[in-house]
């Protein structure tokens, strides 16, 4: 019992710790900051429609699902999809969305000024929806990155990621990245020339989106570095274990934006889990609609990396969420080119994906890896069809996660 008080105790400290390095994030953003809400060409906003009361119907729609995901630490069969665990990471990546931005704002405001405390304040209570829906399922949930207001050093139109870990009696951690809610992460994601890390202890140095890169591993003033950031929250959650329990289980999960930050996010602590001691073990990855992040060399790595860990990474597209079909597409379809002008599709999807469906079971997609990218996949009037649009929000995704967990919907 006492081991067990003062685990709470130090996972408490770890907390608050983590609400002041929040404050110095934003203590530090520059006076010209601008949230974009009110942008005359918004982007797609994976957050529409989303809620606490949603998110606990849906909950109780898949309790049972929840509940074995929570009983295998989220940690499916080796090459072998657990589509039980996809219900639980689809939530805690819908959960993420549920940041309260106008509280955000006012911490901003007050951590400019210097006044820590009511800072603090401002940042628990921007986290309320997503602290409820974590009590519900009786999860603890801390923020890590709040940077989707700020650019990297260096950087003007893009912005950092937002993203939380879910953890359940430190038995297994979630990586959960929230995705697109603002102008300046939809910059984030067009900024997607091709961008090598310039360094083999970075993604193995391979060809990654320049706007999610920079975001994720880009320097943000005296506060750092994202990445590390990460790596060091589970180095020391793993710390608070006392020695000779289960190791803690690391997994990742994003939807959109987030999918593409929770990808380079895994491919990194794959490449950190085989070349430090860790206390943690590096479990699977979900993501769910995600765009084209990276070039043959990173997915041929990744997939190689994969061969000798512990866990696996699924991609999930819900039937033609036009965002998968990206990143490169014609450019025309941003305003910058002529529509018969497409990128080359240089970029290539990780492994493994499963397409699903509200009306028909789940179906392997084929692998891009090692294939010849070929042209810009679709046409800007597919990319932009309404229904494809409307896939790839997370309201639509839910019935076809039903369908393939074998729930009536």
């Amino acid at each position: 019992m006492a081991d067990s008080i003062s685990r709470e105790t130090e996972y408490a400290r770890l907390h608050t710790e983590l609400r002041y390095h929040h404050v110095q994030q934003l203590s530090q953003i520059g006076d010209n900051y601008k949230l974009d809400q009110d942008s005359d060409n918004p982007p797609i906003d994976g957050s529409d429609g989303l809620s606490v009361d949603l998110l606990k119907v849906w909950t109780q729609q898949a309790k049972t699902q929840f509940d074995d995901a929570v009983e295998k630490r989220v940690f499916g069969q080796k090459n072998t999809i657990s589509w039980e665990n996809t219900i639980l990471t689809f939530l805690e990546s819908s959960a993420v969305y549920l940041r309260d931005v106008t509280k955000v704002v006012a911490a901003i405001r007050e951590a400019k000024l210097g006044n820590e405390k009511k800072a603090i304040k401002y940042l628990e209570e921007a986290d309320t929806d997503i602290q409820g829906i974590a009590k519900v399922w009786g999860f603890d949930y801390v923020t890590i990155c709040d940077l989707f207001q700020r650019s990297p050093d260096g950087q003007e139109v893009i912005v950092g990621p937002f993203c939380g870990a879910f953890s359940k009696n430190m038995s297994f951690v979630g990586i959960a990245f929230k995705g697109t809610t603002s102008t300046p992460e939809w910059n984030t994601d067009l900024n997607r020339d091709p961008k090598a890390t310039g360094d083999s202890s970075i993604l193995w140095n391979t060809n990654v989106s320049e706007g999610v890169s920079n975001g994720l591993f880009g320097t943000y003033g005296d506060w750092g570095v994202p990445m590390d950031h990460i790596v060091e929250f589970l180095q020391e959650s793993a710390s608070l274990l006392p020695e000779g329990s289960t190791k803690l289980v690391v997994h990742s999960t994003g939807h959109s934006l987030g999918a593409s930050y929770a990808t380079l996010c895994y491919a990194q602590l794959l490449l950190y889990y085989s070349t430090n001691p860790v206390e943690w073990t590096l479990g699977d990855m979900y993501t769910y609609g995600s765009p084209r992040v990276a070039e043959n060399n990173f997915t041929s790595q990744l997939q190689t990396a994969l061969k000798t860990a512990p866990g696996s990474t699924w991609r999930i597209v819900n039937r033609n969420d036009s965002v998968t079909a990206i990143v490169p597409a014609p450019k025309d379809c941003f305003g910058e080119g002529d529509p018969n002008d497409d990128d080359p599709r240089v970029y290539i999807h990780t492994d493994t994906g499963y397409r699903i469906s509200a009306n028909a079971s789940p179906v392997l997609l084929d692998s891009e890896i090692g294939q010849d990218p070929g042209p810009a996949p679709k046409t800007v009037e597919y990319l932009w069809d309404d229904q494809h649009v409307k896939d790839h929000m997370p309201p639509e995704y839910w019935p076809a996660l039903l369908v393939a967990n074998g729930i009536p919907n």
